[in-house]
Parts: C-alpha cells; structure tokens; sequence
C-alpha cells in the first residue's frame, strides 16, 4: 500500500486506480501489484463475486520485459486460485 517504499525498494508505481476517475485509469478500478520469488512483477484487477460464488479475474498486466515461463504462469495461478478460496469463490 506504500507507494514510496514500492518505488523506493523494487523501482515500481502503482496506483489504486478506485480513486482514479474511469476515463483515466490505465489497468483497472482495483488494481493491485503482484508479487512474485521478491519482486513486483505486475499488476492484477480482480473482483470477488460472492454471491455466485466467482472470483473474476478483470485484468492481468505483467512488467515490461518480463519473461513468462511455466514457473510463472505456475506460480501465478496458484496464487489466484489462493485468492479466489480465501474470496470464498471457487470457481
């Protein structure tokens, strides 16, 4: 949540674009940073709809130059898959 420390210690900015009129938003309304093996790799906007028990994945924004291996695509999605249980939204 510490925009200065994010810049100051892995050399990424990110804003919380829920605060960030629609027209203007360049990754989406909840957006937030990924954070994968200590580095900040990316950014994902994902919203939870109990109710129906779906965990929406909106949009998935990888760094620049970021090499996407099976080890990340891995790791990415088992940690999606841990969001969406603690969301309580399977599938």
């Amino acid at each position: 949540w510490d925009r200065k420390r994010a810049a100051a210690l892995f050399d990424f900015d990110y804003v919380i674009e829920c605060y960030v009129p629609a027209p203007k938003r360049k990754y989406g309304y909840y957006v937030l940073p990924i954070l994968n093996r200590g580095k900040l790799i990316g950014r994902v906007d994902a919203k939870a709809h109990r109710a129906s028990g779906v965990f929406e994945l909106k949009a998935l924004h990888l760094e620049p130059g970021l090499r996407v291996s099976g080890r990340l695509t891995s790791d990415l999605r088992r940690a999606l898959q841990r969001c969406a249980d603690w969301h309580g939204t399977p599938q």
